[in-house]
């Protein structure tokens, strides 16, 4: 038996032989040595690259190390071990004696879903504590096929470690990241955004927080998306990513206002994403914002995003952003908003003077919304470009019942907003729908609204500035002094359809034509009031009789069709339809109305061609609660004497 040391010693009179049987002296196993003339790589032997285990030397001659561990993994437990490794095992590595590296762990061994095996590679890509792993003279690389598990590249979740640059070299591989929740008593913890290029999946919903210290930074530390979690720009391919399973939390303490664009996912100018079952809250921002760049050469707006089966919770902002977006569906979702800033479900170009912002066909559907302190639960400003498309269906609404509260928010403030459809929602609001606004609101439909609550009480619409307009199938009851069912008019307002609605206002009227109205239909309506029921008024805004533009400037109510309602009056001494306006033609009060406690059809002596089966009461403009109208502001009835003129009574 002959040790390696005695055999490789200075004075060894051992022979030369070719091949050699020894002894290791450390580990006394049994080893075998060649006589070799080339180093691993053939280059010429010499003193240099002998290294007095593998390459050792005997007089003249030099020796290697016979391995048995060919096809054989290196077994390492630890990335800090693997990163440790020997010269001798960086050397063996390279000689092939080993086929690879097996790591069966990051920080302890088994906290890896499975080892994993590392290759050396002649990579010249930067090391990224992951995939390709620099140590000694060597590089060792993980090539990850279907997805990445993210505790491969030092992910914690322990509520202190720095996730950010972590999650983010793991994203750089561009394959889908899966998140487990690994510690269910805390969280990924993220002081900054992480770039996506493929999905995020969450497995056990783990829980992905953004720093505190968010509430003490100040605006211009903040910036744009500075502390979201997940981002992504520019995607136009035609897979699809997904990000779901997610916990994600903003860390918002719900006082500080220094921002509100920490989006916890943002998304810009990007197509074929889908957003579901995740948990999102407490953001300084929006919950999910699509948004545009700002760069002529890019898409400008997001295409084919579907956002659904979601809990959005207490955003400072919105739960979903959409400032530009086309094909895009949010379903399913339960949403949760704390404080009266913006909406909900908000669809707003920003800024305002961009050109090129989309807005078209934008789905929302069967989402719970729960907002009572916000004005509105949807709204929509318009885009320069036009908004086209929107359908708000089966949906819970539920916001502010003041007398500002819609449920629905259309203003036409930044461009056109048409072909909107709201069908068969429940509400509990001030107001179902507020469609107004200078660039117009056109072909809109508010069919089948109901009450959250069986008895509940709101002002159904207020449409101005619009034409094209279908009011249909609906339910409201307003118990309000100087409130009514439907406000309709202003601005040449034109072809509105009012039918098959079950329409009570306990105090005043059900439907105000108001200014300017052309083409309006009200028919197979169950009206129930206390004073007139239908009402023209004259009232002109001050802006449109300073403006330019004479023909805003004269009120009239043109082509209007009354036909097959029931009128309940619950007082005596009432009228159908009042007009206060002299400029109307083209009027027709039809015989097939049904009048309940109702004096008459019209009050207004001016009228002309008055078609009915009740003759026309002669009364005008005073003394009658017919031409009373009810001051919101200082809450007291009025009496009208002249255009834009009333007086308190």
């Amino acid at each position: 038996m002959i040790f390696t040391d005695e055999f490789f010693a200075l004075n060894s009179n051992f022979p030369n032989d070719n091949i050699v049987q020894l002894v290791d002296s450390n580990t006394y196993r049994n080893v075998n040595f060649k006589k070799v003339t080339q180093w691993y790589d053939n280059t010429v032997m010499d003193d240099s690259k002998t290294d007095g285990v593998i390459y050792r030397k005997k007089g003249n001659d030099y020796y290697v190390r016979i391995s048995s561990n060919e096809n054989e993994y290196l077994e390492k437990d630890t990335m800090a071990e693997m990163k440790s490794l020997s010269n001798t095992e960086v050397l063996l590595l390279k000689m092939k004696v080993y086929k690879g590296v097996r790591l069966s762990g990051y920080y302890i061994k088994g906290d890896t879903p499975d080892p994993i095996h590392y290759y050396v590679s002649d990579s010249t890509e930067p090391d990224d504590d992951g995939s390709l792993v620099t140590v000694g003279t060597i590089r060792l690389f993980h090539q990850f096929i279907k997805e990445v598990d993210v505790v491969y590249f030092g992910a914690k979740q322990d509520g202190t470690t720095n996730n950010t640059p972590i999650f983010q070299r793991a994203a750089n591989l561009k394959l889908p990241l899966s998140i487990r929740n690994v510690n269910s008593d805390s969280y990924y913890k993220f002081f900054g955004k992480v770039t996506l290029y493929h999905s995020a999946i969450g497995h056990g919903l783990p829980k992905l927080k953004v720093t505190e210290e968010i509430n003490s930074k100040s605006i211009t530390e903040l910036g744009y998306f500075t502390y979201s979690i997940f981002y992504i720009t520019k995607k136009t391919s035609k897979e699809y990513i997904e990000i779901s399973g997610l916990h994600l939390d903003g860390s918002w303490d719900g006082i500080t206002n220094e921002s509100e664009q920490q989006a916890l996912i943002g998304i810009q100018s990007s197509n074929n994403i889908k957003i579901f079952k995740n948990r999102m809250e407490n953001v300084l921002g929006d919950c999910i914002q699509l948004l545009h760049t700002e760069n002529k050469h890019s898409q400008e707006y997001n295409k084919d995003i579907h956002i659904y089966d979601n809990v959005l919770l207490n955003p400072r902002r919105s739960n979903v952003a959409v400032i530009s977006g086309i094909d895009i569906i949010i379903e399913r979702n339960h949403m949760e908003k704390a404080n009266d800033f913006v909406a909900p479900i908000d669809l707003e170009m920003d800024p305002w003077i961009t050109p090129g912002l989309m807005m078209r066909n934008i789905f929302v559907d069967k989402n719970y919304v729960y907002a009572p302190a916000c004005n509105h639960a949807i709204s929509c400003l318009g885009v320069l470009d036009g908004v086209k498309g929107i359908s708000i269906t089966n949906n819970t609404l539920i916001c502010s019942e003041n007398r500002d509260g819609h449920a629905i928010n259309l203003v036409a403030g930044y461009g056109i907003i048409e072909d909107v459809y709201c069908f068969n929602n429940k509400v509990k609001c001030g107001s179902v729908l507020n469609a107004t606004g200078f660039y117009r609101v056109k072909n809109l439909t508010l069919q089948k609204t109901s009450p959250v609550e069986r008895d509940g009480e709101y002002i159904l619409a207020e449409v101005g500035w619009a034409s094209d307009v279908k009011i249909i199938n609906n339910y409201s009851k307003v118990d309000i002094p100087g409130e009514q069912n439907i406000i309709c008019g202003g601005h040449k307002t034109a072809n509105v359809i009012i039918e098959g609605n079950k329409l009570e206002s306990v105090q005043y009227r059900n439907i105000f034509l108001v200014a300017q109205n052309d083409n309006v239909i009200i028919q197979n309506n169950d009206l129930k009031f206390k004073h007139h029921s239908i009402d023209t008024d004259p009232y002109i805004h001050e802006d449109e009789l300073n403006g330019n533009d004479d023909s805003l400037k004269v009120p009239y109510c043109n082509n209007v069709r009354i036909s097959t309602n029931i009128f309940k009056s619950t007082d005596p001494l009432q009228v159908a339809f009042r007009a206060a306006i002299e400029n109307i033609t083209g009027f027709d009060f039809a015989n097939d109305n049904i009048l309940i406690n109702v004096l008459g059809t019209v009050s207004n002596e001016d009228m002309i061609s008055i078609s009915g089966s009740h003759t026309t009461a002669t009364r005008k403009y005073h003394g009658f609660l017919g031409e009373v109208r009810f001051n919101r502001d200082n809450k007291l009835f009025e009496v009208f004497k002249e255009l834009n003129n009333w007086q308190t009574i």
